[in-house]
């Protein structure tokens, strides 16, 4: 059983922040519904040969046929992402000033998987995140489980916000 291509897992890495940055006037290369919505010319440019192939030999070069024929899968498969789930959630300021973000998440079916997917902030003292849910691969159907993780935070944050299914919510840094 082969896993299929995930936005979140293996498309939006092989878009490197350099080819973000060089595309942020046309597109936004880490938004989902625009990659989506612009797949099969992005598709065409990758299939270019240089020097007309993107990203452009200056960016990096072209991307290799391995992850070319990923991105091309992922298209086929119906552009599978990650889903969003809800858990609960705690966040403490330590006696070191460190914080520590504490996330309890329920599985339905055991099969699946959670984590948070730290992502890019404004404020270098805000930490945010996004609670993603892997689905069970089709036909396995375990037990529901409970996942329990810890993030440990550098002292000089101040606010921590998670976005999850029920939306972006700003957790309360307990001391």
């Amino acid at each position: 059983m082969s896993v299929p291509p995930y936005f979140e897992l293996h498309i939006k890495p092989m878009f490197r922040a350099i080819d973000r940055d060089h595309m942020l006037w046309k597109l936004d290369l880490w938004d989902y519904d625009k990659v989506v919505a612009l797949a099969p010319r992005i598709a065409e440019m990758l299939r270019k040969p240089p020097p007309n192939s993107m990203p452009t030999k200056a960016s990096g070069g072209p991307w290799p046929e391995g992850w070319i024929q990923v991105f091309e899968a992922w298209a086929a498969q119906g552009f599978q992402r990650l889903q969003r789930t809800d858990g609960q959630y705690s966040a403490r300021r330590l006696g070191n000033g460190q914080v520590m973000v504490n996330v309890s998440v329920q599985l339905q079916n055991g099969g699946a998987d959670a984590w948070l997917e730290r992502e890019q902030s404004l404020s270098p003292t805000d930490v945010e995140y996004t609670l993603c849910l892997r689905p069970a691969p089709q036909g396995v159907n375990e037990a529901p489980r409970t996942n329990q993780f810890t993030e440990m935070l550098g002292s000089t944050v101040q606010q921590v916000f998670i976005t999850d299914a029920t939306g972006r919510r700003n957790i309360v840094i307990q001391t």
